[in-house]
């Protein structure tokens, strides 16, 4: 079986984790004979793959008119060579020559309106056709298969749902913590991007409501900043706990584990996420998290207490879990124990079989 794999977003964060864990499990795979090359750009490949790996040259002009031309063109070049393209977004060109498979990994583009109304539409035209004409779809989660149906015209016989692993931690993640300060005596920790429908607002109203009995406890945010969307600068400027906030971005990978494992708590407040690695990272370093009771939440902890979840539109009803478990420590430890079992649930081999499995399906 002989597959081009679409790395042009290996270098990025988000997709670029996707491909990085999938490229090198189908590199280990033994199970299935795969002559694998990867396309994108070369000195990006190399980087994380090293010089052994074959590279088809492609460029990272994601959303863009010259997108459409080379992704045409790279097809049109090994359509002899190989059986498919497995393409990690559905950004690609309107037209192939080669069969292929199209990875969705969320809806946001059109669910929160991040793009103009324009580029809104031509991006639906773009999904539905990379979704329609593909031998097969695979999305990131059961809510994103159902996003997908809703919105799309597309078969629901070629859409399978292979979940996102959770990443292990490598042994680096513990080097220089010991040159950090906990930032708060105690603190609550959110990470994230910041833009809206993350919904950090809600986490720090939250601890507004419980400044007077608990004036230690702080918060720590995590993540890029946007300028076209950003609201958390302003309202930290105006709240009642500004001096018990923290804005951090770009921290170094060290610092970041650091403070996922002194938090007393990791709160995921999103109002939409296509699978959410936030509360699986926070379990591998030992805090308890709250997540945002959205449906996507409620698949992946699909068993879960209820005491772990909240309403992200209910500052109070935040308020009172915070408070719950920064009360007691032996049930946050319960609810870890619990949680922890899903670290195993969503294995790095159960989603390369599932991937390999859905290759097989239509290719073998």
């Amino acid at each position: 079986m002989k597959v081009i794999i679409d790395a042009r977003n290996v270098a990025r964060t988000g997709i670029g984790t996707y491909t990085r864990n999938l490229v090198n499990g189908l590199l280990d795979y033994k199970e299935l004979p795969l002559d694998i090359a990867l396309a994108g750009k070369p000195e990006d490949i190399r980087k994380f793959f090293g010089g052994d790996v074959k590279v088809i040259s492609l460029s990272d002009s994601i959303y863009s008119l010259r997108e459409q031309v080379d992704t045409f063109f790279m097809e049109l070049r090994n359509k002899d060579s190989f059986d498919f393209v497995h393409y990690l977004n559905y950004s690609k060109s309107f037209f192939s020559v080669m069969p292929y498979v199209v990875t969705v990994h969320d809806l946001i583009q059109f669910r929160f309106g991040y793009s103009s109304k324009v580029k809104q539409a031509v991006g639906k035209m773009v999904l539905e056709n990379a979704v329609r004409n593909a031998k097969a779809v695979i999305c990131v989660s059961n809510f994103v298969k159902n996003e997908l149906l809703n919105f799309c015209k597309v078969n629901e016989n070629k859409v399978f749902v292979v979940h996102n692993p959770v990443p292990k931690i490598s042994n680096r993640d513990n080097e220089s913590e010991e040159n950090y300060t906990k930032p708060f005596e105690i603190y609550v920790l959110c990470v994230g991007n910041r833009k809206p429908h993350k919904n950090f607002g809600v986490v720090l109203r939250s601890l507004e409501i419980l400044k007077d009995k608990y004036p230690e406890l702080g918060l720590v945010i995590v993540g890029k900043k946007f300028e076209k969307y950003d609201y958390l600068d302003k309202i930290v400027e105006t709240s009642q706990i500004r001096e018990r906030v923290l804005l951090l971005e770009n921290i170094p990978h060290s610092y970041l584990s650091f403070l996922y494992r002194n938090a007393i708590l990791t709160v995921s407040p999103s109002l939409y996420e296509g699978f959410g690695f936030v509360p699986f990272e926070s379990l591998q370093f030992g805090t308890l998290p709250l997540v945002s009771n959205i449906p996507v939440s409620k698949e992946l902890f699909f068993d879960a207490d209820e005491d772990v979840f909240f309403d992200p539109h209910s500052p109070s009803e935040l308020a009172s879990k915070i408070e719950l478990f920064i009360n007691n420590s032996a049930l946050r430890e319960q609810k870890k124990r619990l949680l922890s079992k899903y670290l195993d649930y969503y294995s790095f081999d159960k989603f390369i079989s599932g991937i390999v499995e859905v290759y097989k399906k239509h290719f073998d």
